[in-house]
């Protein structure tokens, strides 16, 4: 039977004849309910308020003795739409997807990604014969699909970009790093955070932008035989090549300020921050080594990274 969510009404009604009890389920609004049909209308004098095809039903299934006699009407309690289950699957290397689809209906959604992928085609042929990370990867496929699809539909808002200024000293810094290091990296400090600056490389979506992350070190655990330290990175932002800084969207409102008055500071006058951080952390801003001589730390790098970025020592 056509009911009210196929057609998009409010509720299902159930109609009940006062003389045989016989019930029948209608379709109606709720307003029409409520003028039309509480006074107990029989079910020939509501026809011309019902939509057609409700019509042509109840005729063929309505007693004669329901026809004329009056009936009464009853609102169905819609249950409301429960929430689709998910799971959680992980593959053997630690890949994490959560699914609200069976395996079956992976399978199905699969086949109707656009590609000719080997892989896929693979597990559209095996179907129930897929066993482990081929069903999973099945379903991290579909999830990812479907959530670069959503985001076509409803792009998010750009970030807004802050102007930090003229970056060309510090591009050409890198530029002369990567003649002799293949990961060139400068670590300043703001606060008690640890920052670190390194050039997005030519495959890059941003190729020529300076990326800037915060690095992090908890220990997991210690004692005086043994210390395990979580490394982690958080990326911040991006200087981009015309000298604007687009942060991150989860970037803490309160630290946006005091980063974007850092990064004008290095870029007006790069050498001077080094400096600041040698003094501060008796480390070296580029390879983070510990900076012996006098002169070293009075710069904030050692003469071995001068000559790799280009600077006087």
């Amino acid at each position: 039977m056509v009911t009210a969510k196929d057609r998009e009404l409010n509720y299902n009604f159930t109609v009940e004849c006062r003389h045989c009890e016989r019930a029948y389920e209608i379709f109606m609004d709720y307003d029409d309910f409520h003028e039309k049909f509480v006074k107990g209308m029989p079910i020939e004098q509501a026809m011309p308020y019902m939509p057609k095809d409700m019509q042509i039903l109840l005729t063929q299934r309505i007693g004669p003795c329901c026809w004329k006699n009056p009936v009464t009407y009853t609102r169905t309690e819609q249950p409301e739409p429960q929430e689709k289950k998910t799971r959680r699957l992980v593959t053997k290397k630690g890949r994490e997807v959560v699914t609200p689809y069976t395996d079956e209906e992976m399978v199905e959604k699969l086949a109707k990604i656009p590609g000719d992928s080997d892989f896929v085609l693979d597990i559209i042929k095996k179907r129930k014969k897929l066993r482990g990370d081929q069903v999973i990867w099945g379903h991290i496929l579909v999830v990812e699909y479907e959530a670069k699809e959503e985001a076509k539909k409803n792009p998010q808002p750009q970030a807004p970009k802050h102007i930090v200024g003229d970056m060309k000293k510090i591009i050409e810094m890198f530029e002369q790093a990567k003649q002799h290091l293949k990961y060139p990296k400068i670590r300043l400090t703001i606060g008690d955070s640890q920052i670190r600056l390194s050039m997005a490389g030519e495959k890059s979506k941003y190729p020529g932008a300076i990326q800037v992350v915060r690095e992090i070190e908890q220990e997991v655990y210690g004692n005086q035989y043994r210390r395990a330290v979580d490394k982690r990175h958080d990326w911040l932002g991006r200087i981009n090549t015309d000298g604007t800084f687009t942060p991150d969207r989860n970037l803490h409102p309160e630290f946006l300020p005091q980063l974007i008055e850092f990064l004008k500071k290095f870029a007006k006058d790069p050498l001077a921050v080094a400096r600041e951080y040698g003094l501060l952390t008796g480390n070296c801003c580029f390879c983070n080594k510990t900076l012996t001589a006098t002169k070293s730390t009075d710069v904030g790098y050692g003469p071995i990274c001068a000559k790799h970025y280009g600077l006087v020592w």
